[in-house]
């Protein structure tokens, strides 16, 4: 699950596991990404953490080598991470820069995972 480190990712990835699942959750911060799937594992949840910032082509590549290596499949494609960098000011006075980077985040960001993992 991508974006999973806290809110409704990370709650995402708790009832997951509580159903069964091998969760793998991800976060572009690795501390943060840690010390949410430690909390879920000391809930005796089966989570495992990776590292993933899903506008870096190479870590998108990362996780689908990870996942293929040690799972061989993917079952559930979560595409969970995104931003909002100002949620505070009106869309014509965002920033360019600003809507780019929402863009890469929410738009080709689940876009780069569905491709990674469409033909497992």
């Amino acid at each position: 699950m991508t974006g999973a480190n806290r809110g409704l990712g990370f709650e995402a990835c708790r009832q997951l596991a509580e159903c069964g699942f091998h969760v793998i959750l991800t976060s572009r911060d690795s501390q943060q990404g840690t010390e949410a799937a430690g909390v879920l594992r000391a809930e005796g949840l089966d989570i495992t953490y990776h590292l993933l910032d899903v506008t870096e082509l190479g870590r998108v590549a990362a996780i689908h080598d990870f996942v293929i290596h040690e799972y061989g499949r993917l079952d559930v494609l979560i595409n969970n991470a995104g931003v909002s960098l100002e949620p505070e000011t009106s869309i014509l006075d965002v920033p360019i820069e600003s809507i780019a980077q929402t863009l890469d985040v929410n738009l080709y960001g689940p876009l780069h995972m569905i491709r990674a993992f469409a033909l497992l």
